[in-house]
């Protein structure tokens, strides 16, 4: 090799006419070699005359050190007695066995993670309804203590109690819920929930779930404190504002009274001292006087606060509302006509605290009596348990895991592809539409991050040409995307099968990005390092080993700390 040792200065007479080419000339050779192209350096273009002397550059004899990993290095625990690093010269010396053993063992520890997540393994892997904490963290630490706690309380009194397999009627309890949420778009000048398009599309969102065939044998169930299991109702306009906007009957005569009166600074600090005794039943064994003094216990003593004329008008309020809410049942054909009364008259019940609970879970915190413009609303629509062939719905957790995954797949081959739809912006020009569902919390998140790592595949595509064009070799470029992709199993391998941790963070996949531009970036300093070395002298030189050595001592730190 013509660059390990010492050879002869060459001159080269290069002589250029005004106008004809360059042409070279070498009594050494016919042609300068590839490596001294760069050396060579042209004086300025401006003489029609040239007469140009390049020397052949020499290398780095054995003092001519650049101290840059050519040093000396000692026999050691990892080095031989040349300095070189002893597991470089069994890689130098089966370079082919070596990069086969490397693969043969990244492919053997990624088919025996995929088999050692077979069956119902995957259940292990992401955590369900718990939420990540610092691990040192104080309120992390009460927080699972706390819950530990409960857990191991609970279970021991229905063991000492005898009803840990206590009989529940059919989906009486919750088993998993489904929450919508909607915000209204801007149509004329108005953002509001209280639009009978908005209305329409928000019953048709949570019609894809309800008016399913199938919906009651899924469904959270009222059994109306009857001991029969067929006289039941499926809860679903509870806590869905359907239940005012299809109202079966609104009178917004009455309604607009009940708001003119409220309006009254004395009516509605009335109905706002009394009513929760117009409100609520009387106290078990008081009479209805009795249980409105404690409403205002000025009256005991003869001094009450409030004007009777003025209670009694909230009093005719109080009956009125009751009338009217009786019919929020959400069974109307079609949306209420007067939505601005409607509207009024909901932020008015908003103010009392008797009647808050009935609209407050339904209206976003800028809704008031001012301003009766609703943007945000929501709905929760519960599943119930147990669910038949089983016979409680929460109280073992296998158990109610079992009833969790039966349901999870009713809701993917049923009604999820609807649900879907609905979210879309095409769907309505006056409701945007979300969704959250705790059966599908992690089969959603992995579905939206396993589409994402479908456009992955481009990104490291063009990794893979970039280090091709870059190193110049596509072996070497198919070799170092190929370890890229392998690395992610291979840790996961050693993280789930050795070290026994299931826990995987969905956030996880997102990795892959970083382990392609670290290890792209490794190739290219570990190659840029093998380059370098043709320039270290014959110390380095000297054979492959040696030269490798000085690779990885140059490459190591650089790659260690990018990694």
């Amino acid at each position: 090799d013509s660059d390990t040792a010492r050879v002869g200065s060459m001159q080269t007479h290069i002589m250029m006419g005004s106008s004809g080419p360059i042409s070279i000339a070498s009594p050494a050779s016919s042609a300068i070699p590839n490596w001294l192209h760069p050396m060579m350096q042209m004086p300025p273009m401006g003489s029609p005359h040239m007469h140009l002397t390049v020397t052949e550059a020499q290398p780095l004899g054995d003092g001519d050190s650049d101290n840059d990993g050519d040093d000396v290095v000692e026999p050691g625990f990892f080095t031989d007695d040349k300095g070189n690093l002893k597991f470089v010269n069994l890689i130098s010396r089966c370079p082919c066995c070596s990069l086969l053993i490397i693969y043969v063992l990244a492919i053997l520890c990624s088919i025996i993670l995929v088999a050692s997540l077979r069956g119902n393994a995957m259940d292990e892997i992401f955590t369900d309804g718990v939420a990540e904490y610092d691990f040192l963290d104080v309120r992390s630490i009460k927080q699972d203590s706390f819950v530990l706690a409960i857990d191991s309380t609970g279970a021991k009194l229905e063991k000492e109690s005898g009803k840990a397999d206590e009989f529940e009627r059919q989906q009486e309890k919750q088993l998993a819920i489904i929450m919508f949420i909607y915000e209204a778009k801007n149509k004329d000048d108005k953002r509001t929930i209280f639009n009978t398009e908005a209305a329409k599309a928000l019953k048709a969102t949570e019609d894809s779930i309800i008016a399913h065939p199938d919906f009651a044998k899924w469904c959270r169930r009222d059994y109306a404190n009857t001991t029969t299991e067929t006289d039941y109702q499926c809860e679903t306009v509870n806590l869905s504002p359907i239940k005012f906007l299809y109202a079966s009957e609104f009178d917004d005569v009455k309604a607009a009274a009940v708001v003119a009166e409220l309006k009254k600074p004395n009516v509605f600090n009335a109905y706002k001292k009394y009513g929760r005794c117009f409100d609520f039943p009387p106290l078990s064994g008081m009479t209805q006087k009795k249980w409105e003094m404690t409403c205002d216990v000025g009256c005991i003593s003869g001094a009450c606060e409030i004007l009777t004329a003025d209670k009694e008008a909230a009093r005719i309020v109080a009956a009125d509302m009751t009338a009217i809410q009786k019919k929020w049942d959400g069974k109307g054909t079609d949306p209420v006509q007067n939505m601005a009364v409607l509207a009024e008259y909901v932020a008015w019940t908003k103010e009392l605290p008797s009647r808050s609970m009935t609209v407050d879970f339904f209206l976003d915190k800028n809704f008031n009596t001012t301003n009766t413009e609703n943007t945000f609303s929501r709905t929760m629509l519960g599943f119930g348990g147990p669910l038949r062939g089983f016979q409680n719905a929460a109280k073992n957790k296998n158990n109610r895991q079992k009833q969790t995954n039966k349901l999870k797949k009713w809701i993917k081959k049923n009604v999820l592809d609807d649900v879907e739809k609905k979210t879309k912006r095409s769907f309505s020009n006056y409701l945007t539409v979300y969704y959250f569902m705790t059966a599908l919390l992690f089969d959603v998140f992995l579905d939206i991050l396993l589409r994402d790592a479908i456009l992955s595949i481009a990104s490291v595509f063009t990794v893979f040409v970039y280090i091709w064009v870059s190193v110049g070799s596509l072996f070497l470029a198919l070799v170092g995307i190929s370890e890229i992709l392998l690395s992610l199993p291979v840790a996961w391998f050693f993280c789930r099968v050795i070290l026994q941790i299931k826990y995987f963070g969905g956030l996880n996949l997102l990795c892959l990005f970083i382990v392609c531009a670290v290890g792209a970036d490794d190739v290219f300093v570990f190659n840029d390092a093998y380059v370098q070395s043709q320039f270290k002298g014959p110390k380095v030189l000297r054979d492959f080993p040696t030269r490798m050595s000085w690779v990885y001592r140059k490459a190591g730190l650089a790659m260690l700390i990018t990694s």
